[in-house]
């Protein structure tokens, strides 16, 4: 699947640049975005009750996170 291969992709990148971790922010009904980060490895971070508003309703925002590491000298 195409999100699949985009978020990997990511990933892939990430690791190559040497990042020391992802972070994503999502709007918190968004199921299929939080079901597909963790199938990727992202963990929950945190949540930010009601930060936006859209489509007539307060939103929540999910932080996740993916730790990457192997880059413990800094940059």
């Amino acid at each position: 699947m195409l999100h699949l291969c985009i978020l990997q992709h990511l990933i892939d990148s990430a690791k190559r640049f040497k990042y020391h971790n992802i972070i994503a922010v999502i709007a918190g009904d968004n199921e299929a975005s939080i079901k597909l980060h963790r199938k990727m490895g992202f963990q929950t971070a945190g949540c930010i009750k009601e930060a936006g508003y859209k489509f007539d309703r307060w939103l929540d925002v999910i932080y996740m996170q993916y730790i990457i590491g192997g880059n413990d000298s800094g940059r």
